[in-house]
């Protein structure tokens, strides 16, 4: 039986965690406070690694969180631009440090945590990885798949499923995100647009040049969709492999 590795979306995990360990506090006189134990939160998150090891049945975990810099935003300026007067939890940036060195959680030069595990989860190894996440996206990656907050066991997405779903984004967009995808197309329309075609670029295509948009806009948004898998990022030169219709 081949050893199970887990590859864990630190970002996530950090934020969510973060997130639960915030309390406002009133002192009265209307003054409120917002406090937050960073130990509670490096407490919970132990707690929690421990738990999806032993629900996934892998011997070792691996974290991937974002670097700072996004070859995304180079692509369209405006990808995750709603996000920045966002405020995040006030000790998400010392438990991204903790992660790192605790437990050796990884960053890959301007990549997402999600392209980081694309690129390993689809490279060939001789463990068997499972990529961990609940961000949809990841239905884009061939390969095994545990979503936290509704799988019950390891599920695997194919490599035509894994298509499928990254041109369906490539057409609907992510508002999450902050692009749009094709104007007027949502999640059933897409799947009109994708059924029963052997050519799905060609299809996204068409339905740009149908909106009255061209083959380059259809191209970004199509790259913006994509999560990087294996030979698509240079670890020597940390450059993207921009997608391609083949």
């Amino acid at each position: 039986m081949k050893k199970r590795t887990l590859l864990i979306d630190g970002d996530v995990v950090a934020y969510q965690h973060a997130a639960k360990v915030e309390q406002p506090i009133h002192w009265g006189d209307d003054l409120w406070t917002l406090h937050a134990d960073a130990r509670e939160c490096r407490d919970r998150i132990k707690d929690w690694i421990g738990w999806i090891k032993e629900k996934v049945e892998c011997e070792s975990v691996q974290l991937f969180l974002s670097c700072p810099q996004n070859f995304r935003k180079e692509l369209e300026p405006s990808y995750k631009a709603n996000r920045k007067n966002k405020r995040k939890p006030i000790v998400l940036p010392d438990i991204r440090e903790w992660m790192m060195s605790e437990y050796g959680a990884k960053i890959y030069p301007r990549l997402e945590a999600d392209d980081a595990i694309g690129l390993e989860l689809t490279r060939k190894t001789k463990d068997e990885r499972v990529a961990a996440s609940i961000d949809k996206d990841f239905d884009t990656i061939p390969g095994m798949h545990f979503n936290w907050d509704k799988d019950e066991t390891v599920r695997e997405v194919t490599e035509e499923e894994a298509d499928y779903s990254f041109f369906t984004q490539a057409l609907t967009g992510d508002s999450t995100d902050n692009y749009g995808g094709c104007p007027g197309v949502g999640p059933k329309k897409a799947e009109k647009i994708l059924e029963g075609v052997s050519d799905y670029w060609g299809a996204v295509r068409g339905a740009y040049e149908k909106a009255g948009l061209g083959e380059e806009v259809a191209l970004t948004q199509t790259r913006l969709a994509r999560i990087l898998r294996d030979g698509e990022y240079n670890m020597k030169t940390n450059k993207v492999k921009l997608w391609k219709p083949l």
